[in-house]
């Protein structure tokens, strides 16, 4: 598998600078992949890139441009990544995110599996180790189908990583390492919501050219909505 990867990450004025980081990929042949957004420990870039290929329309937000590439279609591709900040400075947390991003994949596809169980979706989240610091991601494309679920499948992937509880929401809550766990009854509220009554529907005509509630429509505004 070759993933070829959008080196402008520098031209980003992210909200979080360093940590697990993603970017949508699109297949451009045979095991090869393109991606078209860098890879950004600040999730809601993936909020953009799916509002444009959802409606065709390109925003320009926080330093990134979209434009429609057609992407999505029964499934989707993403890359994950440690990412250092921008200058190429390495956060303390650096060395062990490596190491779990190398061997956690099982535990973390596992859990993935036991939500997308519970929230009826189908076609389950496949990762494989591409390189020593790369993740590539085959997901349903039920998780592209809002700005909310894309967002929340990054939330649950950078959570899982970090505990080995076999209980998808115990596992949300290792709050002694990650950041996000302060957020985490908030998805759990989420996830049980979508349970109950389906894949969310997003009215994107609603944000209208606003593109900086677009970026800040993640599924923590959706627990919200």
């Amino acid at each position: 598998m070759k993933i070829k990867l959008d080196e402008g990450r520098n031209n980003l004025r992210e909200g979080r600078t360093t940590g697990i980081g993603f970017a949508f990929l699109k297949k451009e042949g045979e095991d090869f992949f393109r991606g078209v957004q860098p890879i950004s420990p600040c999730k809601d870039y993936l909020n953009d890139v799916v509002y444009t290929e959802r409606t065709g329309k390109s925003i320009g937000v926080y330093g990134l441009t979209t434009k429609k590439e057609g992407i999505f279609d029964e499934s989707a591709h993403v890359a994950v990544a440690v990412c250092p900040n921008q200058s190429g400075s390495k956060h303390s947390e650096f060395a062990s995110e490596l190491k779990m991003l190398s061997e956690n994949m099982p535990k973390v596809e596992k859990l993935m599996n036991i939500i997308e169980d519970k929230i009826g979706i189908k076609q389950k989240t496949k990762l494989a180790n591409a390189s020593e610091n790369l993740v590539y991601a085959h997901i349903s494309s039920d998780w592209t189908t809002s700005t909310w679920m894309a967002n929340m499948w990054a939330f649950l992937f950078r959570n899982f990583l970090y505990c080995a509880d076999e209980d998808p929401y115990k596992a949300l809550e290792c709050g002694e390492i990650s950041c996000d766990s302060i957020n985490a009854k908030k998805v759990v509220k989420a996830i049980e919501k979508i349970a109950k009554g389906g894949l969310p529907k997003q009215d994107m005509a609603s944000f209208g050219s606003d593109s900086y509630s677009i970026h800040g429509a993640g599924v923590i505004n959706y627990t919200q909505s």
